[in-house]
């Protein structure tokens, strides 16, 4: 699958997406270490967050931010895999006032968008069912049937956007493979380690043009939301959003 993402924010546990200013993140070791096969559905790598116009550089966008939680980590090329049907797949959204920016961040669940997977239909397909949690009241979506892309469609180029209304808000929503963004030369990491450790010669870390990619050719489970930013304000218009991500099993 092509890589699709061009700003990465590297964060499974929090990140700040901010209207203008940006605060600090905590990156994630992208791999939760599921105990089981079946399990690695569960398996949280990244989180991504970016408000829509950075990306396309239409001002028309700046209203939309986008949230993309990846899962199921180092799935093979080809190989169909599905989101979890007894999972909850969550984006959790804490609103930030300006003069707060750069405090600690307080994991309020202001508002949370949640994802939940049929089974698999003929076509390799899931229906998507999308809630949203905003100040306590449960908000349904609204607009007709959202599916999964499976992956002959998405090498097909049949792309499955979902257009959907929670509260009298409109969002996007795509959920299917794509291609692992992240990149990390492993084999050196654990040659650096050892050498750190005393138990191999020292080594250092491959400049960025000889890096080996080590989750080249491997793909990840995406969702991907597109909401407004209006829709996660409260009534005093944050600027600010901290941003986690989880799953549950129900």
């Amino acid at each position: 699958m092509k890589k699709k993402y061009l700003v990465s924010a590297g964060a499974a546990l929090a990140l700040a997406a901010s209207l203008g200013v940006h605060r600090a993140l905590i990156a994630s070791d992208h791999d939760d270490g599921s105990q089981s096969t079946s399990q690695n559905s569960m398996n949280l790598t990244d989180l991504y967050a970016f408000r829509e116009d950075n990306q396309t550089s239409n001002a028309a966008d700046a209203g939309n931010l986008v949230l993309i939680m990846d899962s199921n980590g180092h799935t093979p090329a080809g190989q169909q895999v599905f989101f979890n049907t007894g999972g909850l797949y969550d984006f959790h959204v804490s609103r930030v006032a300006a003069a707060g920016v750069n405090t600690a961040p307080a994991g309020k669940d202001d508002v949370i968008v949640r994802f939940e997977f049929g089974e698999p239909d003929q076509k390799q397909q899931q229906t998507i069912t999308v809630s949203a949690i905003k100040d306590g009241q449960t908000l349904q979506s609204t607009g007709g049937k959202a599916v999964t892309t499976s992956f002959s469609a998405s090498k097909a180029g049949k792309i499955n956007q979902n257009k959907l209304k929670i509260g009298n808000s409109e969002i996007s929503v795509f959920a299917g493979l794509r291609e692992d963004p992240f990149f990390f030369d492993v084999q050196q990491f654990f040659k650096v380690r050892a050498g750190a450790a005393g138990l191999g010669p020292k080594a250092t870390f491959n400049p960025p043009e000889t890096a080996v990619d080590g989750f080249a050719k491997q793909n990840v489970n995406s969702i991907v939301l597109r909401v407004p930013i209006d829709f996660l304000q409260g009534a005093a218009a944050e600027p600010v959003f901290d941003v986690w991500e989880t799953t549950t099993i129900r």
